[in-house]
């Protein structure tokens, strides 16, 4: 009887061990799928919504070579310059340069440093010869340097009003799902991942967003010391974050970037 007694009492300890354990994990399932809903509604708000491949199309454009006939008259320079109209607007050149340009129509000479600051610009020279009422000599470097330009001032435009406002959205997303994923993981080195994952994007939100996000104080600090390092961009140094070196100084601003902080 007392045999049999025992054995009761351990069948009702092991069930109800087993029913507090499985208590515990609808507890965890229940609040990983609140989470979850959470997760799914914060998205729904922000939904990026990306364009079928349907929408767009390629568009054919043929190339039309121009066809032209010359139909400048032959001209000749006077040596001594006399039948240029215009030569009253140029002064100071050497008996050599006034030679080389009777017999070439034309002269290169090296900037005037004390006037190099006037022409910064490629087309600073241009624009200043139309007001002067000189004409230019249109070189093919000029319409490259033009293309170059509007392809840049439009990489600029779309970047600035299309790509950034999704970037920022993209890295404010991920750091809120990050740090719902990091509350709920239970696996210490699942874990130790998402908080590495965590301080990665809450580096980046700050860097957009002006925000760290809501994360823990230990990782804090360390997204805090990487924006500093980015911040300061003084070469090689190790990364508080991934513990290897890098080259800091690749975070210096360049090119159009430099134009205005967005």
């Amino acid at each position: 009887m007392k045999r049999m007694n025992i054995i009761l009492f351990l069948f009702l300890i092991i069930l109800l061990v087993g029913c507090k354990q499985n208590i515990k994990k609808n507890e965890e399932m229940e609040l990983k799928s609140d989470i979850q809903d959470q997760i799914e509604s914060e998205a729904s708000k922000n939904l990026l919504v990306w364009k079928d491949l349907s929408e767009y199309s390629n568009e054919n454009i043929p190339f039309l070579s121009t066809s032209y006939t010359p139909k400048v008259p032959h001209y000749g320079v006077d040596s001594q310059l006399s039948n240029i109209e215009n030569i009253h607007q140029f002064y100071g050149l050497s008996t050599e340069q006034m030679s080389k340009l009777a017999q070439n129509g034309f002269i290169i000479l090296d900037p005037n440093p004390e006037r190099a600051y006037l022409h910064m610009r490629m087309y600073d020279l241009y624009e200043d010869n139309e007001y002067k009422d000189i004409p230019n000599f249109i070189t093919v470097d000029v319409a490259l340097h033009f293309y170059h330009k509007f392809f840049g001032e439009t990489l600029k435009s779309i970047e600035k009003k299309e790509l950034f406002p999704v970037l920022q959205q993209l890295t404010e997303n991920m750091i809120h799902k990050t740090i719902d994923l990091y509350k709920i993981e239970k696996d210490p080195l699942l874990k130790q991942d998402l908080g590495e994952i965590m301080v990665y994007f809450s580096v980046a939100n700050q860097l957009v967003n002006n925000s760290y996000g809501n994360i823990p104080e230990n990782l804090l600090s360390v997204a805090q010391e990487e924006v500093e390092a980015i911040s300061k961009a003084e070469g090689f140094a190790k990364s508080p974050l991934f513990g290897f070196d890098i080259n800091y100084a690749q975070f210096i601003v360049r090119g159009h970037y430099t134009g205005d902080e967005v």
